[in-house]
């Protein structure tokens, strides 16, 4: 079950780029977009909507994991 109080923290964190924290879960965000984003441009032939959507779905996880 996904923690609200903690998402919405994790997200105000990452908006007020609240220190090492959020520059962490950023990080994260970013490098788990890349990855899932490049498997998925490989597997769907380069199709740019389900790029754009993996990349954007992984960084949201990233950053709520990180």
């Amino acid at each position: 079950m996904i923690d609200m109080k903690e998402l919405t923290n994790g997200e105000l964190t990452v908006i007020n780029g609240g220190g090492e924290r959020g520059l962490a879960k950023v990080a994260n965000g970013l490098w788990n977009g890349a990855e899932c984003g490049l498997t998925v441009a490989e597997y769907s032939g380069f199709n740019p909507w389900f790029t754009s959507a993996a990349i954007g779905v992984c960084f949201l996880y990233g950053v709520y994991t990180g």
